[in-house]
């Protein structure tokens, strides 16, 4: 099955959708197209953002990530990927420890960003910042903090809209050449205790 990978991760997506569809929800940027691709569509998906009210009251928010659910051993996905996941899988394994410690144990409820992607042509649009502006209104309008696992690439986004560092998870890359580092990060718009 060509692009199962993708088939599958779209299917981890609805499926996230239909089990806590009033707690997941996502936001898209789309640009004009012309002329209309072969299917006659006249917009595209340029930026996509996933996110997830965790909320104290609901045990069901806490085990679910997409981080690695496609792929888990066992799996809906895993006996037919077209993708090697050998480094994926261990990357996988550490996101879930720390979104498990970081995130999932909580102490009161908040907005997760669980993904965002901007395509590549369209790097440099500011598309980032609009998502998760949308996401720190949401979450100011509930007053909610909201979390993230940040990556060097995101890192100094969210450190200007105000995201504090809360703790650095470095791993060694698996061919030993350097290292590779997530920031757990929390965003309030007012201060919380201890912070």
């Amino acid at each position: 099955w060509e692009n199962y990978t993708y088939h599958c991760s779209l299917e981890m997506f609805h499926d996230e959708w239909d089990r806590h569809n009033e707690l997941v929800w996502a936001n898209v940027i789309v640009v004009p197209q012309e002329p209309p691709d072969g299917n006659g569509r006249k917009e595209r998906v340029v930026s996509f953002a996933a996110w997830k009210w965790l909320v104290e009251e609901d045990s069901t928010t806490h085990a679910s990530h997409w981080m690695g659910k496609p792929y888990a051993p066992g799996g809906k996905c895993s006996d037919h990927l077209d993708v090697n996941t050998t480094r994926y899988d261990y990357f996988a394994g550490i996101s879930r420890d720390i979104m498990t410690r970081y995130v999932y144990n909580f102490k009161r409820s908040q907005l997760l960003l669980n993904l965002i992607a901007t395509h590549p042509d369209w790097d440099g649009h500011n598309f980032a910042a609009e998502q998760i502006e949308v996401g720190l209104q949401k979450a100011a309008e509930a007053e909610m903090p909201v979390a993230l696992i940040g990556t060097p690439a995101g890192y100094p986004l969210y450190d200007s809209l105000g995201f504090k560092s809360l703790a650095n998870i470095t791993i060694e890359r698996m061919d030993h050449d350097g290292s590779f580092w997530m920031e757990y990060m929390r965003w309030s718009a007012k201060p919380e205790q201890g912070e």
